[in-house]
């Protein structure tokens, strides 16, 4: 029997088998170009182009929105609001914090010194008590406000994905700007305090300015913690009850009386809380009080020690009198010499603004002696931050002779605070030490760089420092 698979095999395999295969790739890739063709175009463009950023570490879409490589959308926006939740928490914490650190500096108002000057005790004594009687206060406050600390860590790592949304973003941002305020405000307080005790005013000129400056400082943290809250419900909405828990025992009366936080309320609150402060920086002290104060002032021997050193009479001027009584700042003068001056008098009779400003411009004068010139900048660095030198004075180095021990060890510029740990309050403290130092101690001085570097140098004890030095603020130079 004729078979005809087994005789015409390999003609089949070489032949007709290749064909077939051929035919059915063909019609498969047919089916494939028909099915691409009924795709519309605009599915095939990605319409929502990636531009990569090297630098950043991330990538920035067409819309300008911030997301990581292989994110989308979605996955962008539900970290935002995962963000929003936990920076939520931490703000709330924060408002709990403030409003206990409002409310308990609020009620530790300043008080005069109870005791009246006993028996046989001489004014100075009598003084002296007071001025530890208002430190204790200071440092009543300035422990308060370090029991509580502002929480920013969420926040700081959280920006990234807040910046999903800019708008949001910028209003948290400002929201932690002003609980910061609040914060800084009430440490502010306490440096003003401090900086008071450092002038030396009689027990009632020193009341009647920590409470001033209490009433101002109390009613500035209230303004800045009802800006936050206003930003805060604007994010949060449903949140007033728990902004309510917080702020409920702080004196807000069209707030705690509606039983309810809005923008309405808080504007009401605002506008009475800034017509207040407006009214107490308007009080002045006393014009008797006053007069008394500058007769002190013009009486001090660092003041009348400047003016003999610049070539200016001892007494002051009418102008100068006025001046310092009307608390004007002389915006004319540009001399170099009047402007320190005017920096010391404003110093010893005011909370050191006026003293910032004569520095300042007498610090673009042209053609300053070199001393001169570091001289105020370190007293700036003084005064716009009173515990630099841990409350001390600071001694600043104007010139150092050739055969002074620390010629090598340190420059002009540099500030002595310490002596064998103890702060120097007055410039008389560091001549005193040195002289009850015995020859086999030795004498640890603690130094402010002018490069802002803090260091110790132990010199053998009752060694000559060889140095020209003044106070800060106060220009009055002695050799050590």
């Amino acid at each position: 029997m004729y078979d005809f698979w087994n005789d015409n095999y390999e003609w089949l395999l070489s032949g007709i088998v290749p064909t077939l295969i051929t035919a059915i790739f063909g019609l498969i890739k047919y089916k494939k170009n028909k099915r691409n063709k009924n795709v519309p175009q605009e599915k095939i463009i990605q319409t929502n182009t990636i531009y990569a950023n090297n630098n950043s570490g991330h990538i920035i879409n067409n819309n300008h929105q911030n997301i990581n490589i292989g994110d989308t959308k979605n996955t962008a926006e539900r970290r935002y609001k995962n963000a929003v939740e936990i920076v939520k928490d931490e703000l709330l914490d924060n408002y709990l914090n403030l409003c206990v650190l409002i409310n308990g500096i609020e009620e530790r108002v300043p008080q005069k010194f109870w005791d009246v000057r006993k028996p046989n005790e001489s004014e100075d004594t009598f003084q002296e008590r007071a001025r530890n009687f208002h430190k204790e206060y200071q440092t009543g406050v300035f422990q308060l406000i370090q029991t509580f600390k502002l929480k920013e860590e969420i926040y700081n790592i959280s920006k990234h994905d807040l910046s999903f949304n800019s708008n949001h973003a910028n209003c948290i941002k400002n929201i932690y700007y002003w609980q910061k305020d609040v914060y800084d405000t009430l440490n502010s307080f306490s440096s003003s305090l401090s900086h008071y005790l450092s002038l030396n005013f009689r027990d009632y000129e020193l009341y009647l300015k920590n409470k001033s400056l209490y009433e101002d400082k109390v009613l500035t943290s209230k303004i800045s913690l009802l800006q936050s809250i206003r930003e805060f419900i604007h994010i949060y909405p449903g949140e007033e009850d728990c902004l309510f828990i917080h702020i409920s025992e702080l004196g807000f009366a069209h707030i705690t009386a509606g039983m309810d936080i809005n923008i309405k309320n808080l504007n009401i609150e605002l506008n009475e809380l800034y017509t207040k402060r407006s009214d107490i920086l308007k009080k002045d002290i006393p014009t008797p009080l006053r007069t008394l104060e500058i007769e002190r002032i013009i009486r001090d021997p660092y003041l009348i020690l400047l003016r003999k050193s610049v070539g200016l009479t001892e007494e002051l001027t009418t102008a100068e009198y006025n001046a310092l009584l009307n608390k004007e700042t002389q915006t004319e003068v540009t001399d170099p010499q009047k402007l320190i001056s005017l920096a010391i008098a404003s110093y010893t009779e005011s909370d050191g603004r006026g003293a910032i400003y004569y520095y300042r411009k007498a610090l673009d004068c042209i053609e300053l002696p070199l001393n001169i010139k570091v001289f105020i900048e370190q007293s700036l660095l003084r005064l716009m931050n009173p515990d630099i030198y841990e409350g001390g004075i600071g001694l600043i180095i104007l010139e150092i002779q050739d055969n002074s021990v620390l010629f090598d060890r340190l420059s002009i510029g540099d500030v002595i605070y310490k002596i064998n740990g103890k702060i120097l309050l007055e410039p008389s403290d560091i001549s005193s030490t040195m002289a009850c130092t015995s020859k086999e101690d030795n004498m640890l001085l603690d130094v402010f760089t002018k490069k802002q570097k803090r260091l110790s140098i132990s010199l053998p004890g009752r060694t000559h420092l060889e140095c020209i030095v003044s106070q800060s603020v106060m220009l009055n130079s002695f050799f050590i």
